[in-house]
């Protein structure tokens, strides 16, 4: 095989975004400090952390043009944003497998890792394929729970998940704890709530002039942007949120916050203090979590038991049907 892989293009989307959001951020918080009785304290707090994130969104940029991975012969070479290392695969000592879809090289002088997340599902089978079949057999550690828990769901066309995670694939699902999502569909759906919120920003402003309102259509903006661009043209389908038990109790968990700041806000609006209607979000969240969390003891070490047993099976159908290609 003579191939070099690049990253997927969305990293790069995703980078641009990032960075976008933060100047913006940085640019708000930098205001503070030459606006007349602000607080400068919390303008430099907010362009130290933004500008933090910035500069990791910039190097997710350029991680994007950096990185490739090359396999010519039985030769790889692999360039990282900060390396660019030549292996050649019989000098190999040592290939661990990792479940975080990341292959560790290793020959007696160096080492480097190979982020599979980085590229396209197409891609990063071709990888594997590469890096199982260069490497030398006794090389290679954790084969079986990387076949079991990313490789062999990268070809079935499934996700590939943690160790402790029960696989939970839409299609496996009745048709009615399953939805097809495509971009066309956030459109609809937050180009709506987009709109509503900025009546309500409009509204919040006019009635105790507080512009901060604004924040809420531009966060609506930029998770929209997100969501369309991780969505494949073609669309997908996902799990509702209501699928599984684990999943009721975990969106509850997530919506307890932002169902109580709505009140907050109408209490705002009205003049009276509303922030007892946050703490009582937070109770709830504290509570439901507290719930949750026995169950997800639990279920994580049966299924850690489970994929154990399964690992060794799912290394046997990679290899038995990679060998009929």
């Amino acid at each position: 095989m003579d191939r070099t892989f690049r990253p997927r293009k969305s990293l790069l989307v995703e980078g641009v975004l990032c960075a976008a959001v933060f100047v913006v951020a940085i640019l708000g918080y930098g205001s503070l400090l030459i606006i007349e009785d602000r607080a400068p304290a919390l303008g430099w707090l907010g362009i130290v952390l933004f500008g933090t994130m910035l500069i990791l969104s910039i190097a997710m940029i350029v991680t994007y043009f950096r990185t490739s991975v090359t396999v010519k012969g039985d030769t790889f070479r692999i360039q990282t944003l900060f390396r660019d290392i030549d292996i050649w695969s019989p000098e190999i000592t040592g290939l661990e497998w990792k479940w975080t879809q990341k292959v560790r090289l290793s020959t007696i002088a160096q080492k480097v890792t190979i982020e599979l997340k980085q590229f396209d599902i197409a891609d990063r089978l071709e990888i594997i394929r590469a890096c199982r079949r260069l490497a030398p057999p006794a090389s290679q550690t954790s084969w079986n729970e990387f076949c079991h828990l990313v490789a062999l769901p990268l070809r079935e066309g499934r996700e590939p998940r943690r160790p402790s995670t029960v696989e939970n694939h839409p299609l496996s699902l009745p048709e009615r704890s399953r939805v097809f999502v495509s971009r066309r569909r956030y459109d609809y759906f937050f180009g709506t709530l987009f709109f509503t919120g900025l009546v309500g920003a409009a509204i919040v402003w006019f009635r105790i002039a507080d512009p901060r309102a604004f924040a809420i259509p531009f966060v609506v903006v930029m998770l929209w942007l997100f969501l369309r661009f991780s969505t494949p043209k073609e669309g997908q389908w996902i799990a509702r949120w209501t699928a599984t038990k684990e999943s009721k109790l975990s969106g509850l968990v997530h919506l307890a916050l932002p169902v109580m700041f709505v009140p907050v806000l109408i209490c705002a609006w009205l003049g009276i203090n509303g922030m007892i209607f946050m703490w009582l979000g937070i109770l709830v969240m504290l509570g439901l979590f507290a719930f949750y969390m026995p169950h997800i003891i639990r279920r994580e070490k049966e299924q850690r038991a489970l994929n154990t047993a399964e690992a060794s099976l799912s290394a046997k159908r990679w290899e038995a049907e990679e060998s009929l290609a």
